[in-house]
């Protein structure tokens, strides 16, 4: 993949929040001393979306909040709904998503558990699943600030809400 895609200068050590700055890789060496081998499932190469028109962007957003709502509806939430997830139109990075069941979703896995913790499991569980259309609703606003945009019928922004 280095080789492949080297005209992109892309950095292979794991850290999408600070690249360049700490290799997570090394974190983990090998018996031999040198940085574990890259693994992922990659089913085809995407392109992601950076400079957007505002009817591709519409077009684009639409989907994706499709999107949220079914994988919601096959039990898979907190999904890290971000710009950065982006590939092709859809959602590619899943590695925080919580599937169905689940400890927190399904407190009937613990018999143990008193009113109260069961309770706070459910409003934890509230929580996350808003947390993607929360995550969602701040895309939009930044993609409305960064274009001059008015994609205003996806509903009112937070800070809007906040104002109120």
């Amino acid at each position: 993949m280095k080789t492949q895609f080297s005209h992109l200068e892309l950095e292979f050590n794991e850290n999408a929040v600070d690249p360049g700055l700490r290799n997570m890789r090394s974190r983990f060496p090998g018996k031999d001393g040198r940085d574990p081998p890259i693994r992922g499932i990659i089913k085809e190469f995407g392109q992601g979306h950076e400079d957007l028109a505002e009817p591709l962007a519409r077009k684009l957003f639409k989907g994706l909040l499709t999107d949220i709502v079914r994988s919601q509806e096959l039990g898979i939430i907190y999904i890290d709904v971000a710009f950065r997830q982006i590939i092709s139109s859809r959602f590619s990075d899943f590695s925080t998503a919580i599937t169905i069941p689940h400890f927190l979703t399904s407190p009937e896995l613990n018999p143990n558990l008193n009113p109260d913790q069961i309770s706070g499991m459910e409003f934890e569980t509230f929580q996350l699943i808003s947390s993607d259309y929360w995550s969602f609703d701040d895309m939009v606003h930044a993609w409305n600030w960064e274009n001059n945009g008015n994609l205003a019928d996806w509903g009112v922004s937070r800070r809007q809400r906040l104002s109120r």
